[in-house]
């Protein structure tokens, strides 16, 4: 039981951190773009 949560609180960290490059990227993306 306690490996489930562990697993499942792997996969939320996992996430953020993907969600947190995407936002990274499209904040980089934007930022380029006013520049040009």
């Amino acid at each position: 039981m306690k490996l489930a949560c562990s697993e499942r609180k792997k996969e939320t960290n996992y996430r953020q951190i993907v969600q947190n490059k995407t936002n990274f990227l499209q904040t980089l993306s934007i930022t380029k773009t006013l520049q040009k």
